[in-house]
């Protein structure tokens, strides 16, 4: 059964109540929906939607947690699309020479801490790349123009990069060991020598 409530005071008794005049339009407002509330709170059918409500969230939170794992599941699911769609753009770009999506590509890859190693970059056109730590051991960057570009504390160990542009990139704590660079054209940043080459 709804809840009975006491009706409010008539308008003209509650404007005697009024200190300032100037909030009485306020007050009428408030004293109308007070009415509402009165009137409505002695229908049924308003406790039900009440309850439904109640009901609903109690549903909803259930749910959520039960799904739990399909919603972590989903994520990784996603990502591992994203991959795969980075990597199908490296290699249906494998050996033309532009910027064919690999930018972008190896960007995302390397955000999201995927390895690197052995990748074809062949007569890629990666100007302004930013790929700090990124594990590049054993890549193909033959004829790669990859400058300027921030390759800090990158893994360039045994690539490939004869005749590659690397001019005025980042080189700090670079691991160039046993790098083929010959013919590349070499400016690191802050004057220094490429260690291993």
């Amino acid at each position: 059964m709804a809840e009975e409530k006491d009706y409010p005071l008539c308008w003209k008794e509650r404007q005697k109540q009024i200190k300032r005049p100037w909030t009485a339009p306020f007050q009428r407002i408030e004293w109308l929906c007070e009415w509402a509330s009165c009137r409505m709170g002695r229908w049924a059918f308003i406790d039900v939607l009440d309850y439904g409500g109640k009901l609903a969230v109690v549903v909803t939170a259930i749910t959520y947690l039960f799904h739990g794992a399909e919603r972590h599941q989903a994520l990784k699911d996603a990502r591992k699309t994203k991959h795969y769609q980075a990597w199908q753009a490296i290699n249906l770009a494998k050996g033309l020479r532009g910027h064919c999506g690999r930018f972008e590509a190896l960007v995302d890859l390397n955000k999201d801490g995927v390895s690197l190693i052995g990748v074809n970059l062949v007569g890629a056109v990666l100007i302004r790349i930013s790929m700090t730590n990124v594990n590049l051991y054993h890549a193909d960057i033959l004829d790669t123009l990859i400058s300027p570009a921030n390759l800090v504390g990158a893994n360039l160990a045994l690539a490939k990069g004869q005749r590659a542009g690397l001019a005025a990139s980042n080189f700090r704590n670079v691991d160039f060991t046993l790098a083929d660079l010959a013919d590349a054209s070499e400016n690191p940043v802050c004057g220094e020598e490429l260690q291993g080459v």
